[in-house]
């Protein structure tokens, strides 16, 4: 199951008479049907079906998290991508199945909600044509939820309502994951990206300008095709601009079937694991100067009770996805407490409660 299934289904089950079904990610809610043999042996590919994206994930007893796909499919074609091919075209959920959802997830006693599409922010419900501002509005307004989070967001479609939605909605954390990719005009061309190293850069100013907390995180990619030094050096630059908090990295690999994969590989495995490291090593940096930089701040925690590993604490996220240890005797599991921060790692913040137990 999954996009190499969608991609081979039918070559692999004539070829390996041992598979009894190749199965596409849109297919996910036939697994019980194929598991109890209610379905012939067959290929199941069909990329614009939407109904799997009404299965709710599953939740770990007591859980305070739940994730709730609103799309699924991808229509933006960047070059080094499978997903458009595999996974089909945008198609977003109807927002009175999301909002049911996570109706049902509060009920069960979930206090966080993650909003996830391949690209959440050009959602549009099928229906209203409510876009995805819209449905940030509608959730927020939902009783019992404590925190909205969304992943993951293209920088051509973050607009300026959205921006202003994220701004003024109590329950939305002002955390944005907005992928970069690269920081050279040229780079993000030969990837179609949909925008320049000017055009994110004003994006980013918008944002800061609307949301002065926000924290702001990222993907990069090492060693696109064409990366010369100076595109690399202009990815770093732009890193160091925006200031991430932290990045997801990778160094630039082969996806056959992508535009990317009739564009010559012709930088040196070396040279893009070199500058990977450089990349990770940066975030690294960037990520423990943000996280110093909360000393003497207060910060609001969404408290998971007491890790194991420190016995006597109390553990959780604030706003921003940094991980907050504090002093308490008393379990504080699921509620929203102000903590001061006193000490600061990486990743990893320390602090004392403002109200003392």
């Amino acid at each position: 199951m999954g996009c190499v299934a969608q991609e081979r289904g039918e070559e692999l089950l004539e070829r390996y008479g041992i598979i009894d079904f190749a199965v596409g990610p849109g297919e996910i809610d036939r697994i019980v049907d194929i598991a109890e043999g209610k379905l012939p042996r067959k290929a199941l590919l069909d990329v614009d079906r939407i109904d799997g994206c009404g299965m709710m994930a599953r939740l770990e007893p007591n859980s305070l998290k739940a994730f709730v796909a609103i799309s699924r499919g991808c229509e933006n074609f960047c070059s080094y991508c499978i997903v458009p091919y595999v996974r089909g075209r945008l198609r977003g959920r109807p927002i009175g199945d999301i909002l049911d959802e996570i109706k049902r997830n509060i009920a069960l006693g979930v206090k966080e909600i993650t909003l996830l599409g391949q690209n959440v922010n050009s959602y549009i419900d099928p229906s209203t044509g409510a876009d995805f501002a819209d449905l940030l509005e509608r959730v927020d307004s939902i009783d019992g939820i404590a925190r909205i989070r969304f992943v993951t967001n293209h920088p051509k479609d973050m607009s300026d309502k959205i921006i202003g939605a994220i701004a003024k909605l109590p329950k939305v954390c002002e955390s944005i994951h907005l992928p970069a990719q690269s920081g050279s005009t040229k780079i993000l061309r030969s990837m179609n990206r949909g925008y320049t190293r000017e055009q994110y850069l004003d994006l980013i100013d918008r944002i800061k300008d609307s949301i002065p907390n926000v924290a702001l995180t990222t993907d990069i990619i090492t060693g696109f095709p064409g990366e010369s030094q100076k595109d690399f050096d202009d990815t770093v630059s732009l890193y160091r601009t925006v200031e991430y908090i932290s990045s997801f990295a990778f160094r630039y690999s082969v996806r056959p079937g992508t535009k990317a994969s009739t564009m010559q590989d012709d930088v040196p495995e070396k040279v893009k694991i070199d500058r990977l490291n450089q990349i990770i090593k940066l975030g690294q940096q960037l990520a423990e100067e943000y996280s110093i930089s909360r000393i003497g701040k207060t910060v609001e925690v969404l408290v998971e009770g007491e890790p194991a590993r420190n016995p006597g604490m109390q553990a959780g996220l604030d706003r921003t996805g940094r991980r907050v240890l504090f002093h308490s005797k008393n379990n504080l599991r699921g509620e929203i407490k102000k903590v001061i921060i006193e000490r600061a790692k990486r990743w990893l913040l320390h602090g004392e409660l403002v109200e003392k137990d």
